[in-house]
C-alpha cells in the first residue's frame, strides 16, 4: 500500500491541489450567495456592496504581484501554508463582521491570502509532475474552481437556513484549516 501511495503520490497532491481550490471558491462565493441576507440584517447598501466585493478583486490582484516573489524566496509549501491560513483566518472571521466596513477589511485579507493559491499551485504542480501529465493535473486542479462555484450556493444557502448566516462563514473558513493538516 505504502508503494501504491508513493508511486501516486503526484495524484494525491493534484487532489489536494483540487480541494484546496474548491475551498477558495466556496469561501469566494459564501458572501455572494448571503449578500440580500447580509444586506437586510446588517442594513449596508447595494453600493456598499459593492466596495466590499471590490476590495476583495483589488486586493488579489495587488496580491498576485507579489505572491509568486514570496513562493520562489521561501518555498511553496510554507507560503501556500500561510497563506492557507490567513484566508482561513479571514473567512471564518466573516463570521463577526457587523457591517460593510468589517467585511470590506475581511475580504481584502481573503483577497491577499488568496491570491497565494494559484501561483503556489503552479509551482507545486512544476515540482511534483512530470511534464507529460502537467497538463492533466492543472486541469484537476482549476476544476476545483468550478465545483467550488457551483456548489457554493445550494450549500450556503442550506447551511444558513437551517443554522444561521455565521455558521456558513465558520463552516467553509474551517474547512481551510482541515486542508491546511493535510498539506502540512
Amino acid at each position: 500500500m505504502i508503494a501504491v501511495l508513493r508511486e501516486h503520490k503526484r495524484w494525491l497532491v493534484a487532489g489536494l491541489l483540487f480541494f484546496i481550490s474548491t475551498i477558495a471558491f466556496l469561501d469566494r462565493q459564501t458572501l455572494s450567495v448571503l449578500e440580500k441576507t447580509l444586506e437586510e440584517i446588517l442594513g449596508f447598501s447595494a453600493v456598499e456592496y459593492s466596495y466590499v466585493v471590490m476590495g476583495f478583486l483589488i486586493a488579489t490582484g495587488i496580491g498576485y504581484l507579489f505572491a509568486g516573489g514570496i513562493i520562489d524566496r521561501f518555498g511553496a509549501r510554507s507560503s501556500f501554508a500561510v497563506a492557507l491560513t490567513v484566508w482561513s483566518v479571514a473567512a471564518v472571521a466573516h463570521s463577526l463582521a457587523t457591517g460593510w466596513i468589517s467585511f470590506l477589511v475581511l475580504r481584502i485579507v481573503l483577497g491577499l491570502g488568496e491570491s497565494f493559491y494559484t501561483p503556489a499551485a503552479a509551482r507545486v504542480l512544476r515540482d511534483w509532475i512530470p511534464l507529460r501529465e502537467r497538463g492533466v493535473c492543472w486541469a484537476v486542479f482549476s476544476a476545483g474552481n468550478f465545483i467550488g462555484a457551483m456548489i457554493a450556493p445550494p450549500l450556503i444557502a442550506w447551511l444558513a437556513l437551517h443554522y444561521h448566516w455565521q455558521f456558513s462563514f465558520v463552516i467553509t473558513g474551517a474547512s481551510g484549516f482541515v486542508l491546511l493538516g493535510v498539506w502540512l
